[in-house]
């Protein structure tokens, strides 16, 4: 057999990684996510059954789920077919201290400001690609009296990010902002 070209790679990738991302979907839509964190744990994981008993759905689809959301590397599954969800402890680790947090297309700052409040030995970021929307967000933080030594709004294009900032963030998120990036995909 042939040696796939790049393009067939990126094809492959895209496919499975589209496969995960509707099983996502679809295990978020049957809260089949709340059913394995109630019935499973990395000391006890679950079997598809009591997946299947906590969810209300039949336990063949469950265990395709599962299989598929392990494949995809959501969640953990032991040698003999036993699920659990990786406890990450992102909420310990804010509180603790350290984490960088980088919110993408943040506009008014909203989620970045609230959790910089809530965490504040965590250091929070917010970039926008309009100015507009960092002097809302700067603006709103005064507003409020709401000055945050933990918190920086940037005007920024989030495709051309100086490669400083790869790998500095702890956790990224791009909530509701997807759609209005030019290339999402660089």
């Amino acid at each position: 057999m042939a040696e796939m070209t790049e393009f067939q790679k990126k094809l492959r990738h895209i496919s499975s990684s589209g496969m995960v991302a509707a099983a996502i979907a679809l295990g978020n839509r049957l809260h089949l996510f709340e059913a394995l964190a109630n019935v499973g744990t990395a000391e006890h994981p679950a079997t598809p059954a009591q997946v299947a008993e906590a969810s209300g759905c039949k336990e063949r689809y469950v265990k395709e789920w599962l299989s598929v959301m392990a494949v995809g590397e959501i969640i953990e599954v032991s040698e003999d077919e036993k699920f659990w969800i990786r406890n990450e402890n992102v909420e310990k680790r804010l509180e603790k201290g350290g984490m960088m947090f980088l919110d993408v297309g943040c506009g008014s700052g909203f989620h970045a400001a609230l959790l910089a409040e809530t965490f504040p030995k965590s250091n929070f970021t917010g970039i926008d690609v309009t100015l507009e929307a960092v002097h809302m967000a700067n603006q709103k933080r005064k507003d409020n009296g709401k000055m945050f030594d933990n918190l920086a709004f940037i005007q920024m294009n989030a495709a051309e990010m100086d490669a400083d900032w790869t790998e500095n963030y702890d956790v990224v998120t791009i909530i509701d902002a997807c759609h209005d990036q030019t290339r999402p995909d660089k």
